[in-house]
């Protein structure tokens, strides 16, 4: 009887953990969901997810209220206030939508988060890494407008820096296979993404050196050099021939990797950077929906761009200067809480940090895909995260799972009748006219 429950357990985890894994990949393939209509059609797939797993759940049901739930609340309730200060109000409901879909992975995730959920997720991920790889291979789908940018890879996401942070991502899980790890590092070297690239080799090397310790702590003494040679060998070989690649197959994006001057994305990033505190400052603080959008008035060199290119600039002028320190307090938390359980030696915790600082410094999390991955990693690695507070949900199981359905079919029905949606009817842009006069 215990044998039989404990199989039945297994069994229902390993089914969310491919449940997952499925709507992530489809993510990617809708082009990294980029788009609102994207967005809705994950967020509806993952709430009908979540509804369907409180439904079928026998007994009591107790719901842990982690510091990671506290923080998701304080994003949405910002967005909302935000809301009330709108430069672009749709970009304010999108903001609303992101942080609801990522907030439904993360739950998901941090519930299919043991050894064999991890191993699971981590072959789909690596399949599905090889798979965009090989579309740069195959010289018949360069026809597509989305499978190369200003001359670099792209895959599917129809931008080579997201592109690329997905291949380092993958990458970083250390795939067995060699041919594998050929694969994904031809096409990172062939997005030419200079700060994907090169984050990934300070990754790639902290993490070696802390599997390395650790590797060393538990094996004898005598431990075979040959191994370690062979491996700093094959090392060696397959950097240098992804570089003799990439040089044969798209020498522009080498080209593009050797440009570190200022006046390329590196001044514009910095740029962004001061236009967006600018911005901050004038609204004294206080979340704005779509309030990066307001640029053209603090702009001293004339640019267009719809991101600031940092996720820390898009949480301060959208969520404002307490959502920013909410993010900052709990990413400090986070992080130590993790070095003290040991979690960094884990390969999910490389592709995380490398997801999470590239974020700082690109429009990364516009992708869908990029965020829930990075989301994913992290709900898999706090699975034991200390709870705040149990919500008991047994009477409210049936309620609670009408609600998130009721969420999946209204994000449905904003997909296939976008005309008549609130998220359009509210998509005009709104201009915050004191902003306009206190610039002025």
């Amino acid at each position: 009887m215990i044998g039989k429950t404990l199989e039945d357990n297994l069994t229902a985890r390993e089914s969310k953990v491919h449940a997952l894994a499925f709507l992530l990949s489809l993510s990617v393939l809708l082009q990294g969901t980029f788009f609102l209509k994207e967005w809705l059609i994950i967020g509806a797939g993952l709430s009908a997810a979540l509804s369907f797993m409180i439904l079928g759940k026998r007994g009591t049901m107790d719901i842990q209220i982690t510091l990671t739930d506290t923080l998701f609340l304080i994003l949405i309730i910002q967005s909302i206030i935000g809301l009330m200060n709108p430069i672009k109000a749709s970009e304010g409901w999108f903001d609303l939508i992101r942080w609801l879909t990522v907030w439904f992975v993360f739950r998901i995730a941090r519930q299919v988060g043991d050894q064999k959920g991890q191993e699971i997720f981590r072959k789909w991920t690596i399949g599905l890494g090889v798979i965009l790889s090989l579309l740069g291979f195959l010289p018949m789908l360069s026809f597509l407008p989305f499978i190369y940018f200003e001359g670099r890879w792209a895959s599917i996401f129809g931008y080579s820096n997201a592109f690329a942070m997905f291949c380092g991502a993958v990458l970083l899980l250390r795939p067995r296979s060699l041919i594998i790890k050929l694969m994904l590092f031809i096409s990172l070297l062939n997005t030419g993404s200079r700060g994907a690239i090169s984050l990934f080799f300070i990754i790639w090397v902290i993490q070696g050196f802390l599997n390395k310790e650790n590797a060393e702590l538990r094996a004898p003494a005598n431990r075979p050099i040959i191994k370690r040679i062979l491996k700093i060998l094959v090392g060696g070989f397959v950097l240098l021939l992804g570089v003799f690649f990439t040089a044969k197959l798209n020498p522009q994006a080498l080209s593009h990797l050797s440009q570190w001057g200022i006046t390329t994305s590196l001044g514009e990033r910095f740029l962004y950077l001061l236009d967006g505190i600018h911005l901050a400052w004038l609204n004294k603080g206080m979340p704005s929906a779509g309030g990066w959008f307001a640029f053209p008035l603090v702009q001293g060199i004339p640019y267009w761009v719809s991101d600031p290119h940092s996720i820390a600039i898009r949480i301060l002028i959208h969520q404002g200067l307490f959502g920013l320190l909410a993010v900052l307090g709990w990413g400090l938390w986070m992080l130590r809480q993790f070095i003290r359980k040991g979690v960094y030696d884990q390969v999910e915790f490389g592709a995380f940090i490398y997801l999470g600082m590239h974020a700082l410094v690109d429009a990364d999390f516009l992708f869908g895909a990029l965020g829930f991955f990075f989301w994913t990693f992290f709900g898999m690695l706090s699975e034991k995260e200390r709870y705040i507070k149990i919500i008991r949900v047994s009477r409210l199981r049936i309620p609670l799972s009408a609600l998130l359905l009721f969420f999946a079919l209204s994000m449905l029905a904003l997909t296939l009748y976008p005309e008549n949606s609130l998220v359009q009817n509210l998509g005009q842009d709104q201009t915050n006219h004191s902003l306009r006069r206190e610039v002025a």
